[in-house]
Parts: C-alpha cells; structure tokens; sequence
C-alpha cells in the first residue's frame, strides 16, 4: 500500500528548487465498513530559493521562511517567518497598473515606463525637473499623482536567532524576548537525539549545508543526500576520487572537526599553476578555519582564509596580486567584500483617497492619457477618443 508519494525538481546547477509530496488518507467503506487507504488528490508544495548554493527561502501554501547566513559561510544566523496571508496583503498596484484598470485602458510601453519612472521618483522624494515638466504639461501637479500611489504594506513577520554549535549546527531558534522557541540536542553525526518544539516549528537546518528531507529521513546535502544514522553518503562523490578513496563518507568520519557544506569533499585539493613560478592550493571546510588557500611564489609563500578570514595565523595581506587575481580565477575570493549599505526605512503611509479630492481619478488618467502625442505621436490614433471623460 502507498503511504506518501514525493516528487522532488532540481535546477540545472542540481539545487533542488521544489518538492511535492501526496500524503494518504483514510476512509471507511459506507457498505462494508472496511478502512481503505488514498493518497490525496492535492499534493502539499514546496519551494526553495538559493542564493548561490545557500539555501535562503522555503515556502509553502501557508508560509515563507527566509534564512540569513554568517556572510561566507553556511552557518546560519537569522530565520524570518511570514504568513502567505501577509505576504497577499503586501501586494499593491504600481500607479501605471491602477490608472490602466480604473480606465479600462492599455497604455502603450513607453507611458508605463514613464509613469514607472514617475512613481519610483516620488516615492523617493527626487522629482527630477523632466519629469516636473511632463506633469505641468499634462495640467498636473506632484502632489496630486502622489495621492493616488496606494500604500505599501509592511507584512508581520516572526524573527528569531539561531543559537548554533561550533559546526553551524543549530541548537535553538531564540526569539525577540530571547528565549527559546525551539531547541534540540544532536549526537556528532547530526542525529537528532531530543528536540523541544512546543510552537510547533518547522526547523529542517542540520549540519552546515544540510537540510532535513521528511519524507525520506535523509538530509539533502547540496549535491547529493547524507544519511545521519550511518553517518554516510547514500551516494558516490560527484567529483570522484578528488573526495578521497571512500566516495561515501562524511569528513573522512570527523565530523567534529570538519564539515562539508556541498556534499563535496573536505580533502586538500590539489595544486594549482598561476605562472610565473606561483602555484596555489585550496583546502577544504574546516571548522575552524573553514576554507582556505596555500599559496607558493619563488620568494615566498603564506596562507590564507576566504573572505578576509585567517587560516593558520595568515591571512591575504602578504600575498602578491598575482596570487589573488589567480585565486579569483578558481573561485575563491581571498579579500572581504567591500559593502555599502544605504539605512533605509520603510513605513506603511496612510492611504490618501481620491474620493472626494479636488482632483478625481478619471481627470488624471484623461490627462495622462492626452499627453501620449508628445510620447509617441504614432500611438495617438490607437487611443480611443472619449476613453476617459475629465
């Protein structure tokens, strides 16, 4: 008898981007009385978002869960939970959209990029000159076109911390009056041996770059599945004998010291040639350095950790250029990134009705409307005359 039947869909870089999975129910024959057993007509979706080979978003029917990582790592650092009802809440209309549906009208492209462009201006509160002119054209004024921009909703989220070990393996999910909503202990393979969830809490985060699988018990492992009760790969290392002689095991079964965010390898890889008598080689995860970079040059050599990180008491900063433009090359950054971040704030504004304004909605569509000659005087015959009455 079929108990549960699961599909899964992968990307072409073979992240797995979707899950289906039908579950059964039971009925009672009317006549006989007999239990029968079915799989559901509906199957339960869900969907996951990668930044990378991160895992950064699973949803579901009812709900998004969205991770954010120690930055360049697997260790995870913040879940955010959101209710689909508020995510539905968030839609709005731009302000091309609702002036086409409340006038019955398709603007031609070149009026929604500009009404677009219109929008995006006021909201950050840069009315460039050009578009100042467009609207004194039209008859109208800024401050009557920012009245019918509808309000952004902010949705409510659930925000809690990740408490993890020295792995990046979770402990507990911590919440804003800091204390824990969930927890669970875990034996050296990623075993879940307690786990404390009075809030119900789908946490599916194990060992870094692992995610647990309900349905088989496994946990997906970026590029193939680990079984936690063997302490195992249930597949071959894709990248073949580069993992070692034993294309199944974990971190060579230290799984204390090592870990294997990818379902890769964590064996030292191998040399590299950069010219000029400079050669380097990259290393693994570990979990205390993480990955890192051995470099050779004919009048030194040094060690370093990815991401400005240090590896063995070295970092970047004795490398030549050379050294750093070929670690680039074979995917490892060797220097921070240098980010800017603008603080920015978002509100939810009060809605301002048009009913009962000194301006309605119909004069500003007409307006908008009458201006497209001076857009695209070809697409002026293509607009019905009366479309719109001031």
């Amino acid at each position: 008898v079929t108990l549960r039947e699961s599909r899964y869909l992968y990307d072409p870089l073979g992240r797995r981007i979707g899950k289906r999975v039908w579950k059964s129910r039971r009925e009672r024959g009317s006549l006989s009385g007999e239990e029968y057993i079915y799989l559901n007509k509906t199957p339960e979706v869900t969907w996951y978002g990668w930044d990378g080979d991160r895992l950064t978003t699973t949803e579901t029917d009812t709900q998004r869960i969205q991770t954010i990582y120690l930055p360049g790592t697997f260790t995870p650092l913040v879940r955010i939970e959101t209710e689909t009802s508020e995510l539905l809440k968030a839609v709005r209309r731009t302000l091309a959209e609702k002036f086409q549906q409340e006038a019955n009208v398709t603007f031609p492209p070149e009026l929604v990029v500009l009404v677009d462009s219109l929008e995006a201006e006021l909201q950050r509160g840069e009315l460039s000159e050009a578009s100042r002119a467009w609207l004194a054209q039209c008859g109208l004024t800024p401050e009557q076109i920012q009245n019918q921009i509808e309000p952004e909703y902010i949705p409510e989220r659930k925000i809690h911390l990740y408490h993890c070990d020295h792995r990046g393996l979770p402990l507990a999910l911590v919440n804003a009056e800091g204390k824990a909503d969930w927890s669970a202990e875990y034996d050296a393979w990623g075993n879940v041996l307690s786990e404390n969830n009075p809030h119900n809490l789908k946490q599916l985060i194990r060992l870094p770059g692992q995610q647990y699988d309900e349905e088989t018990g496994l946990y997906y492992n970026r590029h193939r599945y680990y079984d936690p009760s063997q302490g195992r790969y249930i597949t071959q290392d894709p990248i073949g004998l580069e993992g070692g002689w034993n294309s199944y095991s974990y971190v060579k079964n230290n799984p204390v010291n090592w870990i294997d965010p990818l379902g890769l390898a964590h064996t030292s890889g191998k040399w590299k040639d950069c010219g000029k008598g400079c050669r380097i080689r990259i290393d693994g995860d570990a979990v205390d350095d993480g990955r890192h970079l051995h470099w050779e040059c004919k009048n030194g050599s040094g060690v370093m950790g990815e991401f400005g990180g240090q590896s063995h008491g070295d970092d970047y900063s004795s490398a030549p250029n050379s050294i750093k433009k070929c670690a680039r090359k074979y995917g490892f950054e060797p220097e921070q990134s240098k980010l800017t971040c603008k603080d920015s704030e978002t509100s939810a504004t009060e809605a301002v009705v048009a009913t009962g304004a000194t301006i309605g909605m119909g004069y500003i569509i007409y307006r908008v409307i009458r201006m497209i000659p001076s857009l695209a005087p070809p697409l002026w015959p293509t607009i019905p005359v009366n479309v719109v009455t001031p």
